[in-house]
């Protein structure tokens, strides 16, 4: 509780800020951000539209094999369509904005449906956490 009062906005808007530019990376790949009249996001997580890829379970699993842990959830025109994105632990971690480049591009790889691709996001998506080993927005 502590923490969130100290760093509760600072860390709010940080995650915000990451889901925001992270959607707009993997739209920029090409990818199907879901979108609201009120746009993609205006929290700390967002949804990809995988209905013309297998669904978002499907997309979760090949993610999975790509070191990316995501989730399946239901989309109002699909339930079964939707893949959901958080960004409080990559926000904790220490990643920013100008890290979602990098971390789309795994994204999309991962998502590719070659193995060899997701074994190859999967190498580049440990390297990339490996760099991050420190925790913010906590109390020392």
């Amino acid at each position: 509780m502590f923490d969130w009062l100290e760093y509760g906005p600072a860390y709010t808007a940080a995650m915000v800020d990451n889901a925001v530019t992270l959607a707009d990376q993997l739209e920029r790949l090409g990818l199907p951000v879901f979108r609201t009249a009120h746009g993609a996001t205006g929290t700390y997580q967002f949804a990809l539209d995988m209905s013309a890829s297998g669904g978002g379970h499907a997309a979760a699993l090949r993610l999975r094999e790509a070191n990316v842990l995501t989730c399946a959830i239901g989309l109002p025109h699909d339930e079964g369509a939707g893949m959901r994105f958080g960004t409080p632990e990559i926000t904790r971690l220490g990643m920013t904005r100008d890290h979602m480049p990098e971390l789309a591009e795994l994204i999309a790889l991962g998502l590719g449906p070659e193995r060899t691709a997701r074994t190859e996001a999967a190498a580049r998506a440990s390297a990339m956490r490996r760099r991050f080993d420190t925790v913010h927005f906590v109390r020392s």
